[in-house]
């Protein structure tokens, strides 16, 4: 077998801004969980944890797709056993890690003489179907194991790009084209029904197929377009207007239940234009790496968003020794547990993930 992935560090650029942008999308998808059981300000705005999930989605799928063009086309093929090896040693160890204190947590709980929902059965976490299960019965069981439907949705994505990248490689682009339709056919026929909207994977596919669209225009035009593109920081700047004005107004653009079926289309593009502007060779728009705090926070991202959800269940829960004012719901509290989350997270990063992540790099001969 030849030698997969073995690409010189020299040869495979780093984005650091994407580290950062990272940070920030795990922000987008904290701050609308923070302020769950919140009344005021920001209970309306749900739906931008939607909008940091997609970017995830549409990063992930560009950064892993762009490095399987590069191997592809310098070794003719890609080890689609070491691609799974690489990806289950950066996703399961901490998935499962907090799957099984979850159940763990709610056998005890249950056994103390709670009253909780059940949970979804265990089989449907191990094979990462987890998503389909929710979409089916819905989400009222413990709060952090349901954050976890994303992790099954980019396994199940990792599954189809292995495959797609191993035996169809010519395909790349129409199977892009097909999941992004695919999506959009989906949420038309389905856009009365939130849950299969929400976590369906046929409904979210195409955040994926628009990062492998931007994966193979990043490899075989990047350069190209940059030179038209770099330094116009005025077209960039409309982008992240734009961005903003969609997110701020998304109730009334999409209040039309005859095209609402549309807006997760329109945060794939905007999602794909901002990761492109962040990629850039030379200046960049706003660069999200320039801090290296933030280029680092963005490292340990998957602990941020796996292990938030536990603390806010946890100061939930947590009796109150004074009488909570806005203040307290509205800041206090929301940074209490990010910055425990964060604690937690370098931690975990540190002495459970990297570890693993250590394994991984030894077996992309990198």
């Amino acid at each position: 077998m030849q030698r997969s992935e073995n690409v010189q560090p020299s040869s495979l650029p780093y984005f650091p801004n994407l580290d950062g942008l990272r940070f920030i999308g795990f922000l987008i998808v904290f701050f609308s969980h923070g302020y769950i059981g919140t009344t005021g300000l920001f209970t309306e705005y749900n739906y931008q944890a939607a909008a940091g999930l997609d970017l995830f989605f549409v990063m992930s799928a560009f950064l892993i797709t762009y490095r399987l063009i590069r191997e592809y086309e310098i070794h003719g093929r890609i080890g689609l056993r070491k691609f799974v090896y690489r990806r289950s040693l950066r996703v399961w160890p901490l998935y499962f890690a907090v799957v099984f204190f979850g159940f763990g947590l709610h056998a005890f709980l249950q056994s103390d003489g709670n009253d909780l929902e059940p949970l979804p059965p265990l089989w449907t976490f191990l094979t990462f179907t987890m998503n389909f299960w929710i979409a089916q019965h819905g989400e009222a069981f413990l709060f952090f194991l349901v954050f976890l439907w994303s992790v099954c949705l980019e396994e199940q994505f990792y599954a189809v790009l292995g495959l797609l990248m191993r035996y169809f490689y010519f395909l790349l682009v129409p199977a892009a084209l097909i999941l992004i339709v695919g999506s959009v056919v989906f949420r038309y026929y389905h856009q009365t029904e939130s849950l299969q909207l929400m976590y369906n994977s046929m409904s979210l596919m195409g955040s994926f197929g628009f990062g492998i669209l931007l994966a193979w225009i990043y490899h075989k035009h990047g350069h190209s377009l940059f030179k038209h593109l770099d330094k116009q920081h005025y077209l960039w700047s409309i982008v992240y207007v734009l961005f903003f004005a969609n997110m701020y107004f998304y109730n009334q653009l999409y209040a039309d239940a005859s095209w609402s079926y549309l807006d997760r289309l329109v945060i794939w593009v905007f999602m794909s234009l901002i990761i492109l502007g962040q990629c850039a060779p030379n200046k960049q728009f706003l660069p999200m790496g320039r801090f290296a705090s933030f280029r680092y926070l963005g490292k340990i991202s998957y602990g941020l968003y796996v292990y938030h959800g536990i603390f806010i269940l946890l100061f939930l829960q947590l009796p109150i020794v004074f009488e909570p004012n806005g203040w307290y719901h509205l800041l206090f509290r929301p940074l209490l547990i990010l910055g425990c989350t964060i604690m937690v997270s370098a931690i975990s990063y540190q002495y459970f993930e990297k570890p693993f992540l250590q394994w991984k790099s030894k077996l992309s001969g990198l």
